[in-house]
């Protein structure tokens, strides 16, 4: 009788197979702090992955990632793109923490290879598309000392947050104090990703970030920057918290403005000067569909006092902040903007303040924004600056018009002084002009005379340059007409065939003549080379003449013939001399060890030789020597044989 099934015997047992999660093929190493405002980022993770397999950071790119991230690309694009990976770690890595293709890329890739499913909230994917990609993320790293150092103190794996690359972010909330972009050690800025980098270390000396020192703000920030510094960092740091939690959609975004510009339009304020930013860049973000920046997203937040979630999150129909605070926090955070008027020059001014530059100042783009937005400052700033114009520099005028009329008639007498007068250019340039208009105008007759000697100079060259092309063309090897002109200074031959044509004519005439000439010379060194004792080599004829080899071989093949096989031939009879004297040197040496009753074997005569000489020539010399001395041979025991 066959056994029960076992779950009829044990009803209770589970027997399903069980769930095995796939092998990945590096470590499943888990992000750190998802879900806090410290979550590190993306080249953060990259570099704890190296470190945790005891590779390179570039290993991992060229050998892991980038070819996963090539690998649907056509063959001949693959080579490009892959190299351009391999650059990520060394020139444009910032991208990696951005919300990109390149980050989704890679994302997709670090997913695959760790099985890592939620990498996209360590880049600004977090965002979901809700906000532009543009200067979103910081190009080099930025960080707080004490939070290095307190996660180091911890005994807690030290991070790049996420937080930190952020453009908007400059200050750590958790300490109260700016972040630091430049190595204490070497003052170098690092890139958010490199071949050597260490969260925590400097990726150029190697030396460690932290410290537990506090420090003050900068004290060229007022107190309202402080705090919209402290504002920044912890607003962004509760949406850090919350992203992964968060179903984002631009859309929303759009229409909460909207929504935040028809209420206050009501109120007599310009939703773009709220944001700071021009009004057809606000025309486009609200109209338009254009995703809008984060700094600028950040900035209107801050200003009407509601919190960055509800904006991007809030659904349109339950948007409902409180007017009435909203007005209070824009009175409280208005831009304390600085009249352009006490920039402006006084009649007791040396020099008026140009009013552009003013305009700057008070933080207005231009001057067509400054008359739309108040004209009445517009049509006060320029009827004092027209007046301070008018009264302080026609003063200034009259003070420095006699000195600077000195330094231009110092500067032109100095320039004819010269054999060769500056052209005018050059010494307006000296002077600070932009023309040469004033100097002429001012000096005509001193501009005259240096143009009248400059142009008298110049015929003296050319004179002598006509003296020297004319003695060329007589002489018994003139030269080519791109060598003459070289030597004269020209950069090409144009000059001097545009001054002499008829002697440029002439010369050319000559090349044949030339080059029959100076073949006739290399044919009578190379036959004089043929009567040398010993014959030089054919490079050495080569280097004789200034021709190359291949050029000497295919003008005169006979002769080159000739010398080869002459060099070869004397090459082998000194080979031939020199195994006759060393034949000889063996017989004397086999001699003078059998007159001292020694045989004389391979091992006794190679030091008698000179040195070097050895191997299977020399034994069989030693062989014939014995033979013609009669030297039997050697049996255990040497017979000495008379002489």
């Amino acid at each position: 009788m066959p056994p029960a099934p076992l779950h009829d015997t044990y009803p209770g047992l589970d027997l399903s197979r069980p769930a095995f999660v796939p092998r990945s093929r590096l470590y499943h190493l888990e992000p750190l702090g998802i879900g806090t405002e410290h979550v590190e980022s993306l080249t953060s993770y990259v570099a704890r992955l190296a470190a945790a397999h005891a590779v390179s950071i570039t290993t991992v790119i060229l050998h892991e990632i980038g070819p996963r991230i090539t690998r649907s690309v056509h063959p001949p694009a693959r080579e490009k793109r892959y190299s351009r990976c391999a650059l990520t770690a060394a020139r444009d890595s910032f991208f990696l923490n951005g919300s990109g293709y390149g980050a989704q890329d890679w994302v997709r890739v670090l997913g695959e290879l760790t099985g890592a499913q939620n990498l996209r909230f360590l880049t600004a994917l977090c965002w979901g598309g809700a906000v532009s990609g543009d200067e979103v993320v910081r190009r080099c790293r930025a960080w707080c000392p004490q939070c290095y150092q307190q996660w180091r103190d911890a005994g807690q794996p030290v991070r790049e947050p996420l937080l930190w690359a952020f453009w908007p972010v400059s200050v750590c909330a958790l300490h109260r104090r700016p972040l630091e972009t430049q190595c204490h050690q070497c003052s170098q800025t690092l890139r958010a990703l490199s071949a050597r980098m260490r969260p925590g270390y400097c990726c150029h000396c190697q030396a460690w970030l932290g410290s537990d020192k506090s420090a003050s703000q900068r004290a060229a920030e007022t107190n309202e920057e402080q705090t919209y510094g402290f504002w920044v960092s912890s607003e962004l740091g509760s949406f850090l918290r919350m992203a992964p939690s968060l179903t984002l959609s631009p859309g929303t975004l759009c229409e909460n403005l909207n929504t935040c510009r028809k209420r206050l339009a009501r109120r007599g304020r310009t939703f773009a000067s709220i944001a700071e930013v021009p009004d057809s860049q606000m025309f486009g973000w609200l109209h338009k569909g254009y995703l809008v920046k984060l700094t600028p997203l950040m900035r209107i937040s801050y200003r009407l006092g509601i919190p960055i979630l509800d904006l991007i999150t809030c659904p349109p129909d339950a948007f409902r902040p409180d007017w009435f605070r909203v007005e209070e926090n824009l009175n409280r955070t208005a831009i304390k903007r600085k009249t352009p008027t006490q920039y402006l020059a006084t009649p007791s001014d040396v020099r008026p303040l140009p009013l552009s530059m003013a305009l700057e100042i008070s933080s207005y783009k231009s001057i067509t924004q400054l008359r739309r937005r108040n004209p009445q400052l517009h049509r006060e700033l320029v009827i004092q600056h027209r007046e301070t114009r008018d009264a302080v520099w026609k003063e200034k005028l009259r003070k420095d018009r006699s000195a600077t009329l000195a330094a231009i008639k110092a500067a032109l007498e100095a320039s004819l002084a010269l054999d060769c007068p500056d052209v005018l250019h050059v010494t307006a340039v000296r002077l600070d002009l932009e023309t040469t208009t004033p100097i002429v105008i001012r000096f005509p007759k001193l501009t005259a005379a240096i143009i009248a000697k400059r142009a008298r100079w110049r015929r003296r060259q050319w004179a002598a340059k006509e003296a020297i092309v004319r003695k060329a063309i007589r002489q018994d090897m003139p030269p080519t007409v791109e060598d003459l002109a070289a030597s004269l200074g020209c950069n090409s031959r144009t000059p001097l065939r545009k001054r002499f044509p008829s002697l440029v004519a002439a010369l050319t005439a000559r090349r044949q003549e030339r080059t029959d000439k100076r073949r006739n010379l290399v044919q009578r060194a190379l036959e004089d080379a043929l009567q040398e004792d010993p014959p030089p080599s054919f490079q050495e004829i080569a280097h004789r003449v200034g021709w190359h080899i291949h050029s000497l071989r295919w003008a005169f093949p006979e002769l080159a013939h000739d010398l080869r096989t002459r060099r070869r031939a004397w090459k082998q009879e000194c080979s031939r001399q020199a195994l006759l004297r060393l034949e000889r040197e063996v017989q004397r040496a086999v001699a003078e060890l059998h007159a001292q009753r020694l045989y004389p074997s391979y091992a006794r005569v190679r030091p008698l030789l000179p040195a070097g000489r050895q191997g299977t020539d020399i034994e069989e010399m030693v062989r014939r020597a014995r033979d013609q001395l009669g030297i039997p041979k050697f049996r255990g025991r040497y017979f000495l044989l008379p002489i």
